[in-house]
């Protein structure tokens, strides 16, 4: 229970445990939830306050959670994975340009899915590299996967990709 001075500013709780009762096909139960620190809060769920999906070698975006962007080649296309908005190092960003310009390559496909968000000011560094795809590749297509955990400056990179590649 965080917050919890949000729900005594309107009158809604006392100080100390918040009783909240919940209902299922068993009937209705009560449980006193003790408000916790927000720190005690970042410590469990991390930086951000949120939970991440752990990460799994076998699932291509939550394999290496270390790297803020990496890419791989898939079939007619270039696969990235961007894991918080921070500016890519130039030469992840060097290695890129050929390979998105590169003859056989349909579209890019841009997975920001448990991105938090970062710095707006690194949104040009990825919006430069899928308008250089565009311009070596004009029907070509970008293709952005975003999900429930995807915030704050990812959100704005979505808002920003989908306003210049599908202006319909």
């Amino acid at each position: 229970m965080l917050r919890t001075a949000v729900l005594r500013g309107l009158g809604l709780a006392n100080d100390g445990p918040v009783s909240v009762t919940v209902g299922d096909a068993d009937g209705e139960r009560t449980a006193d939830l003790e408000p916790i620190p927000f720190d005690t809060y970042t410590d469990w769920a991390g930086d951000y306050g949120m939970l991440r999906l752990p990460e799994r070698a076998d699932t291509r975006y939550l394999a290496d959670n270390d790297a803020v962007l990496r890419y791989d080649t898939v079939p007619g296309g270039v696969y990235i994975r961007y894991l918080e908005v921070r500016r890519p190092t130039p030469d992840v960003l060097a290695a890129l340009r050929p390979i998105v310009a590169g003859d056989g390559v349909q579209r890019v496909i841009l997975d920001i899915r448990q991105n938090p968000g970062g710095d707006n000011h690194n949104i040009p560094a990825l919006t430069q590299l899928l308008a250089h795809f565009r311009f070596h590749h004009p029907e070509g297509d970008v293709v952005v996967i975003t999900d429930r955990v995807t915030f704050s400056a990812a959100a704005n990179l979505a808002t920003d990709l989908e306003a210049l590649f599908d202006p319909g």
